[in-house]
């Protein structure tokens, strides 16, 4: 994974909440979970209640990541963060629900009934802490303050005149936990050819050879391979990315493998792999065709990924030593290449192929942000 660089780090939001305690950023985080309050600042004569802002997100391997927005590791700022909440005030026998939407630089978003409020932040008496294996943050002390709109509209929901534009109403806290760093387009990601199978498929009368972008590569020295391989950019944005907790994610490559058998005439083809990431159950999946007709994504290979990361403020980065990542054939990619390039149940290849056989080894470093 040869030397990737990566964007803002985004934060996924699995559960929690964020505090708004009533009274752009450049190395942004993502995050599954978040907490904190949202408590309205005493106003002679106003009762508030509730105020818990919660965040939803997902991030697994092998799904479809959720982001929730973003937050900055030294302002604090954050930037497009989906905030769902209710703070609900009460005056005189009226009440208004408050239902804050989003969090985005210095503004906070609210709709009042059918009205959007836009509440400006500041962060100048703000404070950022970061954990010290960066990744979780936490944010105090930002200051909510009402706009000419906001303060028209409360006044009127609450038949009061207690809320004047320019003036404070509430402090933000909120708490981002389980960091997640997203990879970009970059690379590339070399896969060294495994002597074994190069000799099984060269029995097979089967010619690996790379799909465009990727490009085939005489880089590879580990002590398991021939010395050749296929070196795959890496596209990151939107699909790559890292649980800095657990250091389980995808790293998203582009181009892929074409295998041509000569004497059936027959094609395989294995494009835009994806790796996943996540300890002992680390696979490798690719969208697979049979000559022309496509077969979907299929998981074809287990991955033995011990990655060493390295995470700061900005980002950081996942590495996997050289000659340390085994690429093995599993059941689904051993009936794969067997059905394609072996006759399926007939077996009339010289080498048939068994899942566990190792494909070929990858290492080097992925950078995140």
């Amino acid at each position: 994974m040869a030397g990737s660089t990566a964007r803002l780090a985004r934060v996924f939001f699995a559960a929690g909440s964020i505090a708004l305690v009533s009274a752009s950023a450049a190395t942004a985080a993502t995050f599954k979970s978040d907490s904190g309050k949202l408590a309205a600042s005493k106003v002679s004569g106003v009762t508030a209640s509730g105020g818990t802002l919660a965040f939803t997100g997902s991030a697994s391997p092998t799904g479809t990541p959720k982001f929730a927005g973003q937050i900055d590791f030294k302002t604090g700022q954050a930037t497009g963060l989906g905030a769902p909440g209710k703070l609900t005030l009460k005056h005189s026998g009226k009440t208004a629900v408050l239902n804050v939407t989003t969090i985005s630089g210095t503004t906070l978003s609210a709709k009042l009934g059918s009205k959007s409020l836009t509440f400006p932040l500041s962060y100048s008496g703000a404070t950022t802490t970061p954990n010290s294996k960066f990744t979780s943050v936490s944010v105090s002390g930002v200051a909510v303050n009402l706009s000419s709109a906001d303060a028209s509209a409360l006044n009127a929901a609450l038949k009061t005149t207690a809320y004047k534009s320019g003036k404070k109403f509430g402090t933000l806290s909120y708490n981002g936990i389980d960091r997640e760093l997203i990879e970009t387009k970059s690379g590339p990601l070399a896969l060294c050819d495994d002597t074994n199978f190069d000799l099984q498929n060269a029995a097979n009368g089967v010619v690996p050879s790379p799909i465009s972008p990727a490009t085939a590569t005489t880089a590879c020295t580990g002590s398991h391979d021939d010395g050749h391989g296929i070196s795959f950019p890496e596209n990151g944005k939107p699909l790559g990315f890292i649980d800095t907790a657990t250091n389980t994610g995808r790293i998203t490559v582009e181009g892929g493998i074409e295998d041509t058998q000569k004497s059936s005439s027959t094609v395989g083809k294995f494009t835009s792999p994806f790796f996943y990431v996540n300890g002992s159950k680390s696979a490798l999946s690719a969208l697979v065709f049979d000559g022309p007709v496509p077969l979907g994504r299929n998981t074809v290979a287990t991955v033995t990924a011990p990655p060493k990361a390295k995470w700061n403020e900005s980002g950081g980065t996942l590495t996997v030593p050289a000659d340390g990542t085994t690429v093995a054939l599993n059941t689904t990619g051993e009936v794969l290449l067997n059905t394609a390039f072996c006759g399926g149940a007939s077996m009339t290849c010289a080498d048939p192929y068994s899942a566990g056989e190792a494909i070929g080894y990858s290492g080097g470093t992925t950078d995140f942000k």
